[in-house]
């Protein structure tokens, strides 16, 4: 008999664990929700950037950044997977920097963006993450056809969206790292390229 007892514990610690990973994926699949999110986006007060098209010189990219979010006093850090395939079709996933899913956008080109959260109670837009992604790599003159109540100019290194000509929005470019700061919004987004 007390030879049985590793046995069966052993059994039961093998059931226990199998569980509970099976009530975590549970949890987060039903805790997941879709919605259709908005084509118009407010970059700054009555300044939108309409990103229900994608320029065609984006198609058939796709890159990975870590994104470091600074807004007000909170700071976040997220892995970003980003897919435009040769039709137009945006595929965006934001996850933990351990990897976990937290919400996924994907756009057909010149359709509402579809998201899905798969963790509750994350105060992330996607569609403003998405319009931060174009206004850092989407071809300028494009950008001034899709931005309303600003309008954008680079030089150089440096990207500026200005209302009134007043400067809302810069974008700086280094070699590993793109910073944007939103003045207006009180925001700062560092995008670093994961290797």
């Amino acid at each position: 008999m007390s030879k049985l007892i590793p046995v069966i514990e052993a059994h039961i610690r093998h059931f226990l664990r199998g569980t509970f990973i099976a009530l975590v994926c549970g949890c987060i699949t039903a805790c997941s929700s879709t919605y259709k999110s908005s084509e118009r986006v407010d970059i700054s007060a009555a300044t939108t950037l309409d990103i229900s098209h994608v320029p065609v010189q984006m198609f058939d990219q796709n890159w990975q950044h870590v994104l470091y979010i600074q807004n007000n006093e909170k700071e976040h850090t997220l892995l970003a997977q980003l897919e435009i395939n040769k039709q137009g079709t945006i595929n965006l996933l934001l996850m933990t920097t351990q990897g976990l899913p937290i919400l996924k956008l994907e756009k057909l080109n010149n359709e509402p963006p579809n998201v899905t959260k798969m963790i509750v109670g994350v105060d992330l837009d996607p569609a403003y993450i998405l319009a931060d992604i174009a206004l850092v790599h989407w071809p300028v003159l494009f950008l001034n056809e899709k931005i309303s109540g600003a309008v954008m100019k680079q030089i150089a290194t440096k990207r500026r969206v200005l209302k009134d000509n007043r400067s809302i929005i810069t974008i700086n470019y280094t070699d590993n790292k793109i910073v944007l700061n939103n003045s207006e919004r009180h925001y700062q987004i560092t995008f670093e390229k994961v290797n």
